[in-house]
């Protein structure tokens, strides 16, 4: 099977500090103590700043609510007419009209980028916490066969699991 490289990822910037997802989700842990000493400390700083978007995007939603009544109560008092906009002045229209409002764009433009850096944090959160899920699976895994190396019972057991001339398993 043809594998495509994964590039690069991008270091995530928040509120002047820097936090490389690329060390975290290429590296190879060696020591899973390394792992559980950085990775539930990346996921709690970014979940910290999830909160601070969180906040961020309730601001700039209601900036935009805001930007919207204003215009739509500026085009309802004169400025429908003032910027000729034509046709009848209806509530739709003028509803219609506020969405071209240079004030409500940049605003919309503003809530828009907030709310997807919202979803990056989380996404970078759930990629964290899988990955951290991942490592302590493996080190579980291999300090099993370790300390105890499966008996030649789990072994048939297993074959037997996944040999679909064995398997009890109904498809």
């Amino acid at each position: 099977m043809k594998t495509m490289p994964v590039p690069q990822l991008a270091k995530l910037k928040l509120g002047g500090e820097t936090l490389d997802l690329d060390y975290f989700l290429t590296r190879v842990f060696d020591d899973v103590a390394q792992v559980t000493e950085e990775l539930p400390a990346a996921i709690c700083w970014l979940n910290w700043k999830r909160a601070d978007a969180i906040q961020w995007e309730m601001i700039a939603e209601r900036e935009l609510k805001e930007a919207e009544a204003t215009a739509y109560f500026e085009l309802r008092n004169g400025g429908f007419e003032d910027k000729n906009y034509g046709g009848k002045m209806t509530d739709k229209a003028v509803t219609c009209a506020t969405c071209l409002e240079p004030t409500v764009i940049a605003s919309a433009k503003v809530y828009e980028s907030r709310r997807a850096m919202r979803e990056r944090i989380y996404g970078c959160v759930v990629a964290l916490q899988a990955r951290l899920d991942l490592v302590r699976t493996s080190e579980a895994t291999r300090r099993r066969l370790q300390t105890a190396p499966p008996t030649d019972e789990d072994m048939d057991k297993m074959v037997q699991k996944h040999d679909p001339e064995t398997s009890t398993n109904e498809k």
